[in-house]
């Protein structure tokens, strides 16, 4: 899913900037003795199991280490370093002492990072994931809704992909049963057996039933 995410422009552009900070910081000594320095224990290139997740991962680790990313290039010893008199070196500087980059960032990480964590829970070995893929994926579009304030304009473009990878790859009527029949989800106050639910509980029924009275006997059980 992410990585259709990854092909929409504004995402492509800031994630091979966010390439080109980490590529610059981790392949010279002395600038990785800088980072080693200003950043202290964290690494700022994420190396989950999950291949898809690491450039927002990435991405958000630099973002959360933004301040210390300034003052690194605002000291004395990058200042009189070698490397702040080359193109590369200037360019990353430029990078992290605009404004541009930080905000780029920060926009494409609502979209992308409610999705990493679901990916994250859905690839979770902690518990059955079937029945909470259709929660899941509602809450993603919702948490990215309310990321950018309810903005159509900016939330949509978001919606459309995963609504396509959803209807055309994701949805299956077992998913739509399971989220039914999930007793930890069925009595939240935000339950909803809408259409889709109902349909997807009565295809699965209709597929291991195969006597019509027993069917209906089931319906009208859940009806109760």
């Amino acid at each position: 899913m992410l990585e259709k995410f990854d092909t929409m422009s504004p995402i492509k552009e800031v994630t091979s900037k966010a390439k080109i900070i980490t590529k610059f910081l981790y392949s010279r000594e002395t600038v990785l003795k800088l980072v080693s320095k200003h950043v202290f224990e964290r690494s700022l290139v994420n190396s989950s199991r999950i291949r898809s997740v690491r450039p927002s991962l990435t991405l958000e680790n630099i973002v959360l280490e933004k301040e210390n990313l300034q003052k690194m290039f605002g000291s004395s010893e990058w200042n009189t370093s070698i490397w702040a008199s080359r193109a590369d070196g200037k360019r990353v500087a430029d990078l992290i002492e605009g404004p541009s980059f930080w905000s780029e960032a920060t926009k494409v990480l609502k979209a992308t990072i409610p999705l990493v964590r679901a990916l994250h829970l859905i690839n979770g070995d902690s518990k059955p994931q079937m029945s909470y893929i259709y929660e899941t994926m509602d809450q993603v579009k919702e948490t990215i809704k309310e990321e950018f304030k309810n903005k159509k304009i900016c939330y949509m473009p978001f919606w459309k992909i995963l609504d396509g990878i959803w209807n055309n790859i994701l949805h299956r009527h077992i998913h739509a049963a399971s989220y039914f029949l999930n007793p930890s989800l069925f009595y939240y106050d935000d339950f909803v057996a809408d259409a889709e639910v109902a349909g997807g509980l009565l295809c699965c029924i209709v597929h291991m039933v195969e006597d019509k009275k027993i069917q209906d006997l089931i319906l009208q059980k859940l009806d109760e």
